[in-house]
């Protein structure tokens, strides 16, 4: 892994950082910030259509709107997946399905302990030259993300546990005034494209990556909560070497399926 830098930034230094916080800070919303220069943000939906682009040019097949209702196993080994139109035979299965893998492995009485917690998103469109910010922002008091994605800048946030997947007006009336506290000379539509999802999360955070026990030739690789793309391609290494039999390069001792269940267990034994 790699260590991002971080610099402290006085209020003044913030605004040479990222002009687009000058009003912000003249409005005595920060009395600094904390700067990751090599920090970098994206769109990860372009970043995936643009994987399975190159996907389509290599020898790998991609089999599209065919949602997974089922996964095979026989003595004891998997033997593929079944989706509503067909069968797919497999030596190996990789489970990245984020909240639905604990569905998914349950018939095979895998309990993982993955929990939805729900997610909220606005979307503002950007005309040339908007006063918006370049650089990814983080806003720690009020846990919001704002990240600008080429004429558009998207801004998440909020954590509900529990919560059935509607979208609350009052959580997207709270982020547009915050982007408008943030950024008061920023035109703010009043449609801002409100979203909501489910980030995968496990009880102690860390996510689930290695083999189903007493099934050969399934993983797991979920339970990432909102780190999904970040922990991507680290994530990704980790699980192809296990299913190709190569050692992976870091201990994954700590994010093992049977530590996560046998936590849960535990738990349950305890109470």
């Amino acid at each position: 892994a790699q260590r991002v830098p971080l610099s402290g930034l006085g209020p003044e230094e913030m605004v040479a950082t990222e002009p687009a916080l000058s009003a912000a800070v003249k409005n005595g919303l920060f009395a600094g910030g904390v700067w990751g220069k090599a920090d970098e943000s994206g769109d990860a939906r372009v970043f995936t259509q643009r994987l399975v682009d190159t996907f389509a040019h290599a020898r790998f097949v991609c089999h599209h709107n065919m949602p997974v209702t089922q996964i095979i196993r026989k003595d004891s080994k998997v033997r593929g997946v079944m989706s509503a139109e067909r069968c797919f035979e497999a030596d190996a299965v990789i489970v990245a399905a984020g909240v639905k893998s604990r569905d998914l492995l349950a018939p095979l009485g895998v309990k993982l302990p993955i929990y939805g917690v729900k997610g909220y998103s606005i979307t503002v469109p950007l005309d040339k030259g908007a006063p918006a910010p370049e650089i990814s922002l983080t806003d720690l008091k009020n846990r919001l993300v704002v990240s600008r994605l080429g004429a558009r800048l998207r801004v998440a946030g909020f954590a509900e546990i529990g919560a059935r997947p509607d979208i609350a007006l009052a959580r997207v009336a709270a982020m547009r005034a915050r982007v408008g506290e943030l950024f008061p000379d920023l035109p703010l539509p009043d449609n801002v494209s409100p979203w909501v999802g489910f980030r995968p999360m496990t009880p102690d955070g860390a996510p689930l990556i290695g083999p189903v026990p007493n099934v050969a030739g399934l993983y797991v690789n979920s339970g990432h909560g909102p780190l999904g793309w970040t922990f991507s391609h680290g994530a990704a290494q980790i699980v192809a070497d296990l299913a190709s039999g190569i050692t992976p390069a870091l201990d994954i001792e700590g994010l093992s399926v049977t530590r996560a269940m046998a936590r849960m267990f535990s738990g349950r034994g305890a109470a």
